[in-house]
């Protein structure tokens, strides 16, 4: 099953013989539902801007693969703004604190050297949020 939004490219009548060729079966996100599924697209969003996204895929073993390497990377590699710039697996294995001991150490060199630049504010490295989910209330 594929589940896609409603645009063009994806309710295309070229895009649905493949799928019916090819035994797949298409979901959509429901109309004037904003949060149907905000994960995928955002993380589709991120994938597909990769400088190795490919143009196409030369069989299904080709975009097993891709798809195995892109998730891999995204949870080991790729630094999330909402998670204060730690890695998935940082936050999930507790190594974060060991990077937020090492970025804070660097702030507070940068502050011993040059104290003025910082308005006599010492710098905190941010923390991950105690609190991590999609669609907050």
């Amino acid at each position: 099953i594929v589940h896609s939004d409603g645009g063009p490219a994806m309710k295309s009548v070229l895009l649905a013989n493949f799928y019916r060729h090819a035994g797949i079966s298409a979901s959509r996100n429901r109309p004037r539902v904003s949060n149907d599924n905000p994960h995928i697209e955002s993380y589709f969003k991120t994938e597909k801007y990769r400088p190795d996204y490919p143009s196409q895929f030369t069989s299904v073993e080709h975009a097993r693969e891709w798809a195995e390497h892109v998730v891999h990377d995204y949870n080991t590699r790729h630094h999330h703004s909402s998670l204060a710039g730690f890695t998935p697996e940082q936050v999930h294995t507790g190594t974060w604190v060991d990077v937020h001991t090492e970025r804070q150490a660097v702030l507070d060199a940068q502050y011993a050297a040059n104290p003025e630049r910082y308005r006599g504010r010492r710098p905190i490295a941010a923390t991950t949020p105690e609190i991590t989910q999609l669609n907050p209330t």
